[in-house]
């Protein structure tokens, strides 16, 4: 079958929207987001005294990996 669709350019951005929006909630959460074009992993970086310390904006750094996939293979 042969399926032609036809969308407007207002329907694709929402729907970038959306999809951008659900990949910034999860990684916000801590949890890590691949599709076929990139592999995005939250990362905590710095010191801690122990492993139970709490986080410090003063000295840990949140930063986000971006990671190319393999895509059209």
């Amino acid at each position: 079958m042969n399926y032609a669709y036809k969308l407007r350019k207002e329907t694709i951005l929402s729907i970038l929207g959306l999809r951008g929006k659900a990949v910034k909630d999860l990684i916000q959460q801590g949890a890590a987001f691949m599709d076929g074009l990139v592999q995005i992993s939250p990362r905590v970086s710095g010191v801690w005294a122990t492993e139970n310390f709490p986080y410090d904006y003063k000295t840990h750094r949140r930063t986000v990996d971006l990671i190319p996939a393999a895509c059209c293979q």
